[in-house]
């Protein structure tokens, strides 16, 4: 199995949360920030609804000098 190096994960059910990142460590919680990951969610998301076997996909999105894991989940 494969490990990735992250510096930080957000975990989603379902849809973007901004909850979500304002209750996380992540040191950025900039409008920026946010729309970097609404981006990535909206991407995630699109894939789940194509493949509906599919619960769960992460993706890694690198912002500034950190690398984040952004995992979204359908229940």
């Amino acid at each position: 199995m494969s490990s990735f190096d992250f510096d930080y994960e957000l975990i989603f059910t379902d849809n973007f949360d901004q909850t979500i990142i304002n209750n996380s460590e992540v040191p950025d919680k900039s409008e920026a920030f946010t729309s970097a990951v609404l981006e990535e969610c909206s991407k995630i998301s699109t894939i789940l609804n194509i493949y509906p076997g599919v619960n769960a996909m992460s993706s890694m999105l690198t912002y500034g000098d950190k690398v984040y894991k952004v995992t979204m989940k359908k229940l």
